[in-house]
């Protein structure tokens, strides 16, 4: 027994411990790479969401002053041509270009919009020069304000407003174009390097995973493989008999004991064989125990040939076989109790280049209606099959 254990793995519990540790300390590490990657590449997309809408808002505002810049001097044309009723909108219309101006300058923390001075390029355009944005907004408003608040019939207005019209015409409507391109290719060089960010965490991600695969999962994939094989080995060798492969006795009476307990909660027939062999006793005394064994195992391939899937097949002593039969009568276990002993009875066994034959004697009973152990029909199908050999062997003897 001690051998089958440690050729089955079970004398490296240190190994085991070992591999077990690791699996888990790798398997931790991944999830933690995993779960960091992850918050990189949400903390990526919200920054790129972020990028997206500030440019988005900048750009909407920048060309909301460009349109109130050309409100504010059309506006301001119709009241120097006399048009006294729109003095109101052309003073809103100032207050808002100045507001947004004003806005996009200093910066709007709650809509995520930077001041331009936090952009070298945009500082250039609004402060620096000989034309700089902020200057020229700031004298437009200047002027336009000097408009609106003008007398009625004041004869300057129409001088007046001609430089409104030139500023915004030239000089402020390019420098507005200017800060909407430098915006708009600002957010897409921010973009683009976050895209490549996100890229390289998918990579990343992907190459941990197949990593992963290759150190963790791999590994101990084919350690519950082997563990599995082992597992299974252990459960055949408890549970069958390793020269036949048949259920062993322990095995058989516990899957007898399942048997008779649903033949009597569903009122079905039970029946049970015992079968022995009549000659191999003198085939050992001739042919050794190699010969004992190559009986035993014709025996036992004509035995599974001859029943069902469902039927349980198990070496109870050295030379017995038990038979249980679910769903069968007497009757029915009877006729397969002959056939089986006429097959068994045909067969011609190859020892030590000679053929011998083989027959077996078999008793027969059927469980009790009511019966809640399968001891008492084991005994009676017993009990039966010495009854055979006492009558002269090969043959089939039903319990009474």
């Amino acid at each position: 027994m001690l051998s089958i254990q440690q050729g089955l793995g079970y004398a490296e519990p240190v190994q085991r411990e070992r591999f077990g540790r690791n699996v888990t300390l790798a398997h931790g590490l991944t999830l933690v790479l995993v779960g960091i990657l992850a918050l990189a590449a949400w903390l990526t997309l919200d920054r790129a969401i972020h990028i997206q809408r500030e440019s988005a808002l900048a750009v909407d505002l920048t060309n909301r002053e460009r349109m109130l810049s050309q409100r504010v001097a059309s506006l301001a044309a119709q009241f120097a041509l006399g048009n006294r009723s729109v003095r109101v909108d052309l003073r809103s219309a100032i207050d808002s270009f100045e507001r947004t101006h004003w806005q996009l300058v200093s910066g709007d923390d709650r809509n995520g919009i930077r001041s331009v001075v936090a952009d070298s390029a945009l500082t250039a355009i609004y402060f620096n020069g000989s034309t700089p944005l902020d200057a020229i907004a700031t004298e437009y408003v200047t002027h336009a304000r000097r408009i609106a608040a003008a007398t009625p019939h004041d004869p300057s207005l129409g001088a007046q407003t001609a430089p409104l019209f030139l500023a915004a015409q030239a000089p402020l409507d390019a420098a507005l174009e200017s800060a909407v391109r430098i915006r708009t290719e600002r957010a897409g060089r921010q973009l683009a390097a976050l895209g490549f960010a996100g890229m390289a965490i998918c990579v990343t991600v992907l190459m941990t995973l197949l990593a992963a695969n290759l150190a963790v999962f791999r590994p101990m994939a084919r350690r519950i493989v082997k563990l599995t094989r082992e597992t299974e080995e252990l459960t055949r060798h408890a549970t069958t008999d390793p020269l036949t492969g048949t259920l062993n006795k322990r095995s058989f009476q516990a899957r007898g004991a399942i048997e008779i307990q649903k033949a009597r909660r569903y009122q079905r027939p039970l029946s049970l064989l015992m079968i022995d062999s009549d000659q191999l006793a003198a085939i050992e005394n001739k042919h050794g125990h190699d010969g004992g064994e190559a009986l035993l195992k014709a025996l036992t391939s004509s035995l599974f040939s001859g029943t069902r899937v469902s039927d349980l097949v198990a070496r109870v002593d050295e030379e017995q076989f038990a038979i249980l039969l679910p769903e069968t009568s007497c009757e029915g276990a009877q006729l397969l109790a002959e056939r089986l002993r006429r097959k068994i009875s045909d067969l011609n066994i190859p020892i030590d280049d000679k053929v011998v034959s083989c027959t077996v004697s078999i008793g027969v009973a059927a469980a009790e209606k009511d019966a809640a152990f399968l001891w008492p029909t084991f005994k009676r199908a017993d009990e039966a099959l010495y009854e055979a050999k006492i009558r002269g062997r090969n043959r089939v003897v039903v319990a009474a």
